[in-house]
């Protein structure tokens, strides 16, 4: 019976020593991650809110969750500190993790660390999350790696912005080409949190971006040469170059320096390009703003836009017989 006990005696050590082990190597790597990233400047500190308290929750140390995701799978994940991607940088942050991505990611991971796609995306989540960063609680960004017939492949195709277990943003790297024209990942990315920052629904904001920069190419209308203001304005083509566009999203959109000022809300794309249509064909020219004969700021009524209740819109002669759209808002004050 002797022996039977020392085998069973040995057997739990061997149980121990296992489990200790493991435990050990778990908290090897998330003590490797969290403090392996770059330091938080002296100067940070997470704003606090009045009446705010003290939760045993990671985010509350100001950490934030990356994820590697193959459809609803979740590859790996470990945590950076908030304040290295203020420092550095989200693409930065991803590429000092490459050993840990490599273990778990195996031969895909190489590819994708460089991909020009793993750049583009961690600007766009980089500028959304500065924007936003006092608004989510419990941050994480996840990489969605390209699947064929649910087998990773070394590509990555999107990321997404969670808070928590909700769903703020996504974007996939074909829209990131598609409006890269207008913005830069990290500005695209910037705007819709401005976006969501106003109490939009970052993807619908994302959805009017997306729309308007497919539809102002090809937009081309004809201003009808009139007399006003004792002067002649000539007519002309006019059309939406992307300084234009730009301005116009942004004014459509984003905060800060337009605070205080209506922007058009609940309308669609299209929508808004009919009302430019038809503010530059039947609207009324206001005199005390435009510089004739080079300048017109043309208003039109539609119920509900702005304070006054009209669309302007700016248009400026750039050649003979052409027109470009400077702006256009709804009208607060004359």
């Amino acid at each position: 019976m002797g022996w039977k006990r020392v085998l069973a005696f040995a057997l739990v050590v061997l149980f121990l020593g296992m489990t200790f082990s493991s435990a050990s190597a778990t908290a090897g790597f998330v003590n490797g991650t969290v403090n392996s990233t770059v330091k938080i400047p002296s100067e940070f500190s997470p704003e606090r809110r009045p009446g705010d308290e003290v939760q045993p929750q990671f985010v509350q140390v100001g950490l934030l969750a990356i994820e590697f995701a193959a459809g609803d799978a979740l590859l790996l994940k470990f945590l950076v500190s908030v304040g290295a991607i203020f420092t550095v940088g989200l693409y930065n942050v991803v590429k000092d993790h490459q050993d840990t991505i490599e273990k778990y990611l195996g031969k895909i991971a190489d590819p994708i660390l460089r991909a020009i796609s793993l750049k583009q995306l961690s600007e766009f989540a980089e500028g959304f999350i500065k924007v936003t960063k006092d608004d989510l609680k419990h941050p994480r960004v996840r990489y969605q790696v390209k699947t064929l017939w649910k087998i990773p492949l070394p590509k990555l195709e999107g990321v997404r912005v969670y808070d928590g277990s909700k769903l703020i943003v996504s974007v996939t790297t074909s829209e990131l080409d598609d409006v890269s024209d207008l913005f830069t990942p990290k500005e695209f990315g910037q705007l819709l949190g401005q976006a969501y920052l106003n109490g939009w629904d970052a993807n619908d904001a994302k959805k009017l971006v997306e729309d308007f920069d497919k539809q102002y190419k090809n937009f081309n209308v004809k201003f009808r040469g009139r007399y006003a203001c004792g002067s002649y304005f000539p007519e002309g083509d006019v059309i939406i170059d992307d300084e234009g566009a730009t301005h116009i999203i942004e004014r459509h959109i984003k905060r800060g320096v337009y605070d205080g000022k209506s922007k058009f809300e609940q309308i669609t794309a299209k929508q808004l390009l009919q009302m430019l249509e038809e503010t530059i064909k039947t609207g009324r020219v206001n005199c005390y703003r435009s510089n004739p004969p080079k300048e017109v700021v043309l208003e039109k009524y539609y119920p509900g836009m702005g304070a006054k209740n009209r669309l302007r819109v700016v248009i400026r002669k750039i050649s003979n017989g052409l027109y470009r759209i400077v702006t256009a808002h709804p009208v607060d004050w004359d």
